[in-house]
């Protein structure tokens, strides 16, 4: 068995919510485990709002 972890970083110049909510139930659907939801900042620079989902999913495999 192993278990995979990634962050997943989710950049918009529009509300963050509603795609934040897309990507959350979409991994969801796909059988990851969501471990944390962080709203990160807004780049003032560059006119994006940051947020970052960090998943995990156990899988198996077989070995030949």
């Amino acid at each position: 068995m192993n278990i995979e972890e990634a962050r997943l970083s989710l950049y918009t110049k529009g509300s963050y919510i509603d795609r934040k909510d897309l990507l959350v139930r979409t991994m969801l659907t796909a059988g990851f485990t969501i471990t944390d939801r962080r709203y990160i900042e807004h780049e003032d620079d560059t006119g994006y709002y940051h947020y970052s989902v960090d998943v995990v999913k156990p899988y198996s495999f077989e070995e030949s």
